[in-house]
């Protein structure tokens, strides 16, 4: 297992559809980090998070999924 960072901006989008992304994070140990940034503790690989978030965003909004090593854990803990 390993630490792996999910961060999203869903643009223009009512509090309702935030429901996916929640759904999605329950398949997950996690952890929020801020308002839509999260630690997913995780055997998964980048391309595999993205694939599991990848319906729950449209072509305009963001999401990124990046490791974390402890040094970073350390300081997004703070």
């Amino acid at each position: 297992m390993h630490y792996m960072c999910l961060s999203y901006d869903l643009h223009n989008k009512p509090s309702s559809n935030y429901s996916k992304i929640y759904q999605a994070l329950g398949k997950y140990e996690h952890e929020r980090l801020q308002k839509s940034m999260w630690l997913l503790n995780t055997a998964k690989t980048t391309d595999e998070i993205m694939n599991d978030f990848r319906h729950c965003v449209d072509l305009n909004d963001h999401l990124i999924v990046f490791p974390i090593d402890q040094n970073l854990l350390n300081i997004l803990k703070e």
